[in-house]
């Protein structure tokens, strides 16, 4: 026995990832690595978003959460070798060596292939999306003219979310509000459009009843336009396609933000290890990886479940 830390990489700065810091960086010897340099309490993006708290209620950064003797590293991890125990980051020479690995990097915006959404639809999981989105609604609001035809403003403030989940209904309602909002305050004629679409026949599909009809009066309320059983086909820079009953519209559109789910991330799609169907890890009830008892995998399937 030594007195030498073990080496722990954690890969990724959401919750597992900061947490396992917090709870490992007195004993161990840990560096995380994370592609931004603060922490985000995603659940309060949304009041970012309003103005509601500032960036610095939501987003501290790793030196102000966590102690100094944990190394953090600005990056991206492009590759990892599990048998050299070796983490690579992009645009770096030198690898991060570990005696312990831990994958904490969430999941992916899935833009399920649709023409043209990675390239001009919103994600929103970051501060710097609510920034462009903010920017964009902004930009749109301050390109109508009080004077304008009320059709011509709606036509002009046209936004869309695609998903109805819970994230996607908690972002159209909140769109919906503070355009409305502006609207009042900038005395414009007429109201914004806010659009959600949903692939499914309901919205928040999985939720009971009960919610379900509280979160349809909520959109009621904030005037939010519902579309179920509705695909996107296209987005392009400036309009949305989509098709209900085999028909298709386009219309003019603002901002398209896209909140249609996730997917596994490409440097877990990437990593040769035990999968499910749908390509999420298998682990153990301890979160130890089937054939890597020293790599531990957060977001992940137990080999031990159906």
């Amino acid at each position: 026995m030594t007195n030498t830390k073990a080496r722990v990489v954690i890969v990724g700065g959401g919750f597992g990832g900061l947490f396992t810091a917090l709870e490992l960086g007195s004993t161990h010897d840990v560096t995380i690595v994370s592609d931004d340099d603060h922490f985000l309490f995603t659940p309060m993006l949304y009041e970012y978003l309003s103005g509601e708290v500032e960036e610095w209620h939501i987003a501290p950064t790793y030196k102000e959460l966590l102690d100094s003797d944990v190394r953090i590293v600005s990056g991206v991890v492009s590759a990892i070798d599990l048998e050299a125990r070796t983490v690579a980051i992009k645009d770096r020479a030198d690898t991060l060596a570990y005696d312990a690995l831990v994958l904490a990097v969430g999941g992916v915006t899935n833009f399920a292939g649709v023409e043209g959404a990675a390239e001009h639809a919103i994600p929103f999981r970051k501060i710097a999306h609510a920034d462009e989105l903010r920017s964009r609604m902004v930009a749109a609001l301050d390109h109508v003219a009080p004077d304008l035809p009320p059709q011509d403003t709606q036509r002009a403030l046209t936004f869309a979310v695609v998903g109805a989940g819970a994230s996607g209904v908690e972002l159209s309602t909140k769109m919906a509000d503070l355009l409305r909002d502006a609207f009042k305050r900038r005395a414009l004629r007429g109201e914004p459009r806010v659009l959600v679409i949903e692939m499914g026949d309901k919205v928040v599909p999985g939720m009971g009843t009960d919610i379900r009809e509280f979160v349809e009066d909520a959109l009621r309320q904030s005037h939010v336009e519902v579309h179920t059983l509705t695909r996107v086909v296209r987005v392009t820079e400036n309009a949305l396609v989509f098709e209900h009953n085999n028909q298709q519209t386009e219309i003019e559109i603002a901002a398209v933000v896209w909140a249609g789910g996730v997917r596994v991330s490409p440097l877990i799609e990437n990593l040769a290890v035990d999968k499910n169907n749908r390509g999420l890890i298998l682990v153990k009830p301890s979160l130890q990886l089937v054939a890597h008892d020293n790599v531990f995998a957060f977001a992940v399937r137990s080999s031990s479940c159906s």
